[in-house]
């Protein structure tokens, strides 16, 4: 592989992603005379990567809250805006997240910035 090329640098990356996401996005929908919002999948199955990036996870009195940040890498092709979860299945555990912010979009990947937040 030599660097400047991108469709060589982008199937060495995708070898790379060893995990899969589905993005929702809400979407209005109706049952009967009732128009509400309600997710609707957007990509089932896509095969990613999964970054971790900071937590802010902490232990009160009563709880154990977790929240933390984490970059998901998908395929530059995707449309994925803010406020669209994605649930990524990593080794069989499925991870629930909120798109925060752009996607920042390469010739490569776009790398979609995720908020985690939940109590143990």
């Amino acid at each position: 592989m030599s660097f400047g090329n991108a469709k060589a640098e982008r199937r060495a990356l995708e070898l790379t992603y060893e995990d899969t996401a589905s993005i929702k996005r809400m979407t209005d929908t109706s049952v009967g005379a009732i128009d509400k919002m309600a997710p609707t999948a957007v990509y089932e199955g896509v095969c990613c990567g999964l970054s971790r990036t900071s937590d802010r996870s902490k232990q009160t009195a009563v709880q154990q809250d977790i929240e933390y940040d984490a970059t998901l890498f998908l395929a530059p092709e995707l449309s994925v805006e803010a406020g669209d979860t994605a649930e990524v299945t990593r080794f069989g555990r499925v991870l629930r997240f909120e798109v925060v912010g752009l996607p920042a979009k390469y010739a490569t990947h776009q790398e979609v910035f995720l908020k985690a937040r939940d109590f143990a």
